[in-house]
């Protein structure tokens, strides 16, 4: 269905819309939840592309697609690549949401968690601690 949305709104709404990067993230995010990784990455690189073109570097959207890669390569086991994804992400958020948001807290908490994954766990450590989680 996803896909078949994505068609339909590639034709009427085109491929440069927020819509259709939305659609693109969904499809991407199914697809990780079924663990099929490597067929959401280009999913979710495409939503990055359009949401930098049609909303620009600094929207809370373009940061929730840096986090959404991000994690797509923490789970692919590709924690060097997602850290600068996940660290991209939490600085638009902070930019653009202010620091009491809650997507903000989920950012700390992705990073701390790759550099956990990276055997990090001293610099994760402060991050857990900005997030609530500990």
């Amino acid at each position: 269905l996803l896909r078949k949305a994505l068609e339909i709104n590639q034709v009427v709404q085109g491929e440069r819309h927020p819509v259709t990067a939305a659609i693109y993230d969904n499809l991407g995010y199914n697809l990780d939840v079924q663990g099929r990784h490597s067929e959401a990455e280009p999913l979710y690189r495409k939503a990055l592309e359009i949401r930098q073109v049609v909303l620009g570097e600094r929207h809370p959207l373009t940061a929730k697609s840096y986090n959404d890669l991000g994690s797509n390569l923490d789970a692919q086991g590709r924690h060097a690549e997602a850290e600068p994804l996940l660290r991209k992400a939490l600085e638009i958020r902070q930019a653009v949401l202010g620091k009491r948001h809650p997507d903000i807290a989920t950012s700390y908490n992705k990073l701390a968690s790759n550099l956990d994954a990276q055997g990090r766990s001293a610099e994760a450590e402060p991050l857990r601690r900005k997030a609530g989680v500990r």
